[in-house]
């Protein structure tokens, strides 16, 4: 069971905005946050193509991936472009990790990148995101 040491609300779901056979992960989108004076990987959790979950920033440590949203959510990042769909072996980790979070906040908003600021960050709507995972 993960303790978390703040308080989340929210999980907030994104995506990489890579093309789909573009095998990165969380050390890469680290390098790339910090190119941008990010103090670390905005993310929380990064899904890669073949599903393996990674650890991003601490979830202890307030993140960068949603302008006004940060102090109290998680952010996820799957690896892709939600456009053209993720791997099978991602929506699986998907659901594992949020069934996860939910065992222990069980009062957990789950939302996309999209709910809350104008992008098409992570390429799909919510509720079909949510559809192809279990909870």
């Amino acid at each position: 069971m993960i303790a978390l040491n703040r308080v989340v609300d929210t999980i907030i779901i994104h995506h990489s905005a890579t093309p789909p056979t573009t095998d990165i992960g969380a050390v890469e989108i680290r390098e790339w946050h910090l190119e941008r004076d990010y103090s670390d990987i905005g993310y929380h959790e990064v899904i890669r193509i073949d599903g393996q979950i990674e650890a991003g920033r601490d979830r202890d440590i307030e993140g960068a991936h949603c302008l006004g949203h940060n102090k109290h959510s998680i952010g996820i990042c799957l690896v892709g472009d939600g456009r053209c769909g993720f791997t099978e072996a991602q929506y699986k980790s998907l659901g594992a990790l949020l069934r996860h979070y939910r065992r222990m906040l069980p009062e957990v908003h789950i939302g996309v990148h999209n709910d809350f600021a104008a992008t098409i960050c992570p390429g799909m709507p919510r509720t079909e995101l949510l559809a192809k995972v279990k909870l």
